[in-house]
């Protein structure tokens, strides 16, 4: 693989985790994190993964080309779930059009932070889960 290829390959990466962070400057200040942290790629999504209390190895595994292209919507979906967000549509939304959902999610004046203990009491129903 040429050289350039793989330099595309990590441009993509590093857009995918880059672009959300506008919405996520101000998530992470309703969390409690100062919002400067979201505008670091990955490293914004190891501080998603510590608020969620996630395994933050998640992070690494976006290095890997293209691996990291399907990782990064489960870290985006893990963390919408923190604000209250269980449903397949927001689910959507997060993995697929984070930077537009999450300053959404940020200026809407009803989402709030429940944190990661609530989301750890929320039961998905059979179907869901089967889903």
């Amino acid at each position: 693989m040429p050289l350039h290829h793989l330099v595309i390959i990590y441009l993509i990466g590093t857009l995918l985790v880059f672009l959300p962070s506008f919405g996520l400057a101000k998530l992470f200040e309703k969390a409690g994190a100062p919002g400067w942290k979201a505008f670091v790629p990955f490293y914004n999504t190891w501080i998603m993964e510590t608020l969620a209390n996630r395994p933050r190895h998640w992070v690494f595994w976006q290095f890997i080309p293209v691996v990291g292209w399907f990782i990064t919507p489960g870290i985006f979906i893990e963390f919408v779930k923190l604000y209250g967000k269980f449903s397949i549509g927001s689910h959507i939304l997060a993995s697929l059009l984070a930077p537009f959902y999450f300053p959404y999610l940020a200026y809407y004046e009803n989402v709030k932070y429940i944190g990661p203990d609530a989301v750890k009491k929320h039961k998905k129903t059979a179907a869901r889960e089967w889903f």
